[in-house]
């Protein structure tokens, strides 16, 4: 991995492949090797830029708290000095927030993945509270309980190895990374002027996004986005749906 630095913000970064540029961004307590899967079916057709967001992966623990506009201008700074220019942006669950907030400085193309466009409510405020204390005495604990609740039920079997991957990943990472990370998305607004003509890929058996919250935030915010529904897949497409997910991308970016 390469290191980049802006603003005090550290990202790990690596480019493979070659073609149009496609910006991979992942999910919270995540990290680039989650793409891992879908390399073999782009490299060919795509420059792939994977980076790891603050605190994940690679990328160091953040020296200060950070925003979500904090990490997208060090994106935007980052594809400036690559020389990288209009990409289709792929951003996971978190990568998306911050896909969003990229969009608002340059020109992209964005994809959200098991994403939303709009902000906490109160309760999910609250909630992101409680994990910032609970991860000051039981980060693993509240790690191993989380990521397998990202999947639909139906799928963990097939999903275990990928889980306990997920799970060893995010008990790498360090409680000050997991609770900038967290105030980070609790603090984010809502950002439905970046979400017009954006693709959205959502599980129908999302535990984290309703088809009917999804729906009616579409609906009520005069959204004009392409949505794209996995049957029997929660979270994480990427290894419950692998082939409907990679049929999906081919049809939004190969056009």
């Amino acid at each position: 991995m390469i290191l980049f630095e802006s603003d005090e913000i550290i990202l790990g970064y690596k480019i493979l492949g070659q073609g149009q540029p496609l910006v991979l961004l992942h999910g919270f307590l995540e990290n680039s090797s989650m793409w891992d899967e879908l390399i073999p079916e782009l490299e060919n057709d795509f420059q792939l830029l994977m980076i790891d967001l603050p605190g994940h992966g690679a990328s160091p623990e953040p020296s200060k708290s950070y925003t979500l506009k904090n990490v997208a201008k060090a994106i935007g700074d980052l594809l400036t000095i690559r020389g990288i220019s209009k990409p289709s942006v792929i951003g996971h669950s978190m990568g998306g927030y911050v896909a969003l907030e990229i969009k608002k400085l340059i020109d992209i193309k964005v994809i959200l993945l098991h994403s939303n466009f709009w902000e906490d409510s109160a309760q999910k405020k609250e909630d992101r509270n409680r994990v910032i204390e609970l991860i000051q005495t039981k980060k693993n604990h509240f790690v191993s309980e989380a990521i397998p609740n990202l999947f639909f039920s139906e799928n963990l079997g097939h999903c275990e190895g990928a889980i306990a991957n997920l799970i060893q990943g995010a008990k790498d990472m360090s409680v000050a990374s997991i609770a900038e990370a967290t105030s980070a998305m609790r603090d984010r607004l809502s950002n439905y002027d970046s979400a017009q003509r954006a693709s959205i890929i959502h599980g129908a058996q999302d535990p984290i996004i309703s088809t009917e919250m999804l729906g009616g935030e579409l609906k009520e915010n005069q959204i004009d986005a392409e949505l794209y529904s996995i049957e029997n897949c929660g979270h994480m497409s990427i290894w419950e749906s692998k082939e409907e997910l990679i049929n999906i991308l081919n049809h939004i970016l190969i056009q």
